[in-house]
């Protein structure tokens, strides 16, 4: 059978997040007098959740209450400068548009939070293209679980014979091959 349904990454894949990142990630660390973190920097350190990025970018030294701490900087930030210089890749906004002609049912799959996915999709004019949006907080596990991309073919009532993950990480073959 031919593909039918196509689920994407957002990060790295729809769209480059990667200035706004590394605006809130410096902005997070600067207290712990780390940083700055530039766009090239923060591109590696992107992908496994919120969570894990503080902590990479904090360094071993860093306590869970550092990570906690510097968490919800990052979010107060991110969440008021989450489109500031964020921009769908070239050509992304044409082919979704092409792919809605073709009747495939679109999704996001991300370890972003799901608030901050739909902001950034609406923000960008795209998230009128995609029947389900869900972000690491959304399915049971994060990618690189099999579990996240399930709930998102779950709620699709769809196949994964019949679709396909689309993203820009080995988190993501990892996801797709699991499930």
């Amino acid at each position: 059978m031919p593909i039918q349904n196509i689920i994407f990454d957002l990060d790295g894949t729809l769209v480059d997040t990667s200035s706004d990142l590394a605006e809130a990630l410096s902005h997070a660390i600067g207290a712990w007098g780390k940083g700055p973190v530039s766009q090239e920097e923060i591109k590696p350190l992107v992908g496994e959740g919120l969570e894990n990025l503080i902590s990479k970018a904090l360094g071993e030294d860093a306590t869970d209450m550092d990570v906690k701490a510097a968490l919800e900087r990052f979010v107060i930030f991110y969440e008021a400068h989450l489109t500031d210089n964020t921009h769908p890749y070239d050509g992304v906004t044409e082919t979704l548009k092409e792919f809605k002609e073709m009747d495939l049912t679109l999704a996001v799959l991300s370890n972003k939070r799901t608030s901050m996915c739909r902001t950034i999709l609406k923000e960008l004019g795209l998230n009128d293209y995609f029947k389900v949006i869900a972000g690491g907080d959304a399915p049971p596990q994060k990618k690189p679980s099999p579990l996240a991309l399930r709930h998102v073919l779950d709620e699709l009532q769809v196949e994964a014979r019949d679709s396909l993950l689309v993203g820009d990480s080995d988190i993501d073959i990892e996801t797709a091959k699991g499930a």
